[in-house]
């Protein structure tokens, strides 16, 4: 099974729209004025990251 990533969401919007979409394959958080999701690495995480909405919270690379 794929290990799960933390992602850092752009804004609130973004962040409702994702969690109301994704909701059931994702994992959502707000702390400290941030928004976050944690997914498995997919396409869909993949094009969000390339879209901008999303970004890498943690160390690890994106494999290609």
């Amino acid at each position: 099974m794929v290990g799960l990533k933390t992602y850092k969401v752009k804004d609130k919007e973004n962040y409702e729209n994702l969690r109301i979409g994704l909701s059931g394959w994702c994992f959502f958080r707000y702390e400290n004025d941030n928004y976050y999701l944690k997914a498995p690495l997919n396409k869909t995480i993949k094009g969000l990251i390339d879209a901008g909405v999303i970004q890498i919270q943690d160390q690890t690379k994106i494999e290609q």
